[in-house]
């Protein structure tokens, strides 16, 4: 068994807002539903999709050929407009002098994977994991689960890093500590019960490393 580091990805290592909101934006009109402004769409940035677009639909109709339209669109559209933050390709090379890191996002495997490797980033970690096409890892609890009994993660010396609540009640439930990123999608209220917070990517190594002597 082995200590961790796991990171989301869409609001933690990249910005990926613009091309889920566009590809979302798209995908919802295309069913003849309005959307909101993109400021009132934010929430969905992080969270799975299912029950993401059942709310922007207004409900389970049709859920499934938007999701599907909406993939196809952001395996071309989307992948390609998410930016590393500033700082993080450094964060991440501190980060991994404390462990091995491994993305756990709600974000389609393959969809991860090409953004990673996109920024030059693939090398520096272990493994990255999201859902599947069908949904059986859409939570992000169960595709923890997965990724400690697969790696064989011991928890309690392991760190979950996000920026929505899912993260930190994911990372928690499992028994993990939790740093909320405020540089992300979710604001310090929304993080609240996280371990600890961190207001910058160049902050990172320091706050887990803090963590990580604490327990």
């Amino acid at each position: 068994m082995t200590a961790a580091l796991l990171l989301d990805l869409d609001g933690t290592l990249l910005d990926s807002a613009p091309g889920i909101l566009a590809c979302a934006r798209a995908a919802v009109t295309a069913m003849g539903v309005t959307c909101p402004p993109d400021e009132d769409m934010r929430w969905m940035i992080g969270p799975p999709l299912r029950p993401s677009f059942t709310r922007l639909l207004g409900g389970p109709d049709r859920m499934e050929d938007c999701i599907a339209l909406y993939r196809t669109l952001y395996a071309v559209e989307g992948v390609a407009a998410a930016r590393p933050f500033d700082g993080i390709a450094a964060a991440l090379e501190a980060l991994a002098t404390l462990g091995p890191l491994y993305v756990c996002t709600s974000k389609m495997t393959a969809f991860a994977r090409d953004m990673i490797d996109r920024h030059g980033l693939t090398a520096l970690f272990a493994g990255v994991h999201g859902a599947d096409p069908a949904g059986a890892l859409d939570d992000k609890a169960t595709l923890m689960a997965w990724m400690i009994g697969d790696y064989g993660l011991t928890p309690d010396r392991c760190v979950m890093i996000g920026d929505r609540a899912e993260d930190v009640r994911a990372g928690a439930g499992h028994g993990m500590s939790t740093v909320g990123v405020l540089w992300g999608y979710g604001d310090a209220a929304e993080l609240a019960d996280a371990t600890t917070l961190c207001a910058a990517p160049q902050d990172l190594a320091a706050t887990v490393k803090a963590v990580l002597s604490a327990g």
